[in-house]
């Protein structure tokens, strides 16, 4: 749990149910286990409540960048996404750029530029 990004709206949620609840969720979320257990220790008065809506109100006026820096280790949770996504586009584009050449190649007449004479191992056009 401590290795993944941490969301800010998630923070922000645990930490407005700490004003009202259990508080300290928050501070386990965000990877500060002895901060959380202070918080549990104090439950029974109101400073760790109060603490919760000022910390919750503090996630709130940060940017994204800001939160990453203080609690991502400065990678962001949404360049996780992005990252993924955009492999899925280049391989999405790689296929999609085969398939045309390979199309084009064919209603031309001609064999892949990229591979030898007789040797389809090193062709990178046709599958």
């Amino acid at each position: 749990m401590f290795a993944k990004n941490k969301s800010r709206s998630i923070a922000v949620i645990l930490a407005l149910s700490g004003a009202l609840t259990i508080s300290g969720l928050h501070k386990f979320y965000l990877g500060q286990p002895l901060r959380g257990v202070l918080y549990v220790l104090l439950s029974w008065t109101p400073i760790p409540k109060v603490a919760c809506a000022i910390e919750a109100v503090w996630y709130l006026a940060q940017d994204e960048e800001t939160f990453d820096r203080n609690f991502n280790s400065g990678k962001s949770a949404k360049s996780t996404l992005t990252n993924k996504a955009s492999g899925v586009i280049k391989r999405y584009f790689h296929i999609s750029c085969k398939a045309a050449l390979t199309s084009f190649l064919a209603t031309r007449g001609r064999s892949c530029p990229l591979a030898h004479p007789g040797d389809k191992q090193h062709c990178y056009c046709l599958p």
